[in-house]
């Protein structure tokens, strides 16, 4: 997406959103979540128009599950959306669209 390839990776048994620069072939992936560390990336989605990627994340450390809305270039959500109060039985992939 842009200049960067997005993708999932289950480095440590938890699935993470990863960014790698193709401008910079030199650079190492960055966690697009870095602050937290026991969430599960389940899936994602992306908006070229506007330039942000959608994904829904859960949470172990709660057992929350919530859709974040983040731009591809930096590392810090813009937004989230939380089933709060609810309890996560099972968690289903999916893919957001507009």
């Amino acid at each position: 997406y842009s200049n960067y390839a997005v993708y999932l990776s289950n480095k440590g048994g938890k699935f993470k959103i990863l960014r790698l620069d193709l401008n910079s072939p030199t650079a190492g992936p960055v966690d697009m979540i870095s602050t937290l560390t026991n969430i599960e990336i389940f899936n994602f989605d992306y908006d070229s128009a506007k330039s942000m990627l959608y994904y829904d994340v859960y949470n172990l450390d709660n057992n929350t599950s919530y859709v974040a809305e983040q731009a591809i270039n930096s590392t810090t959500m813009t937004s989230q959306i939380s089933a709060s109060g609810y309890t996560i039985t099972d968690v289903v992939p999916f893919t957001a669209t507009n």
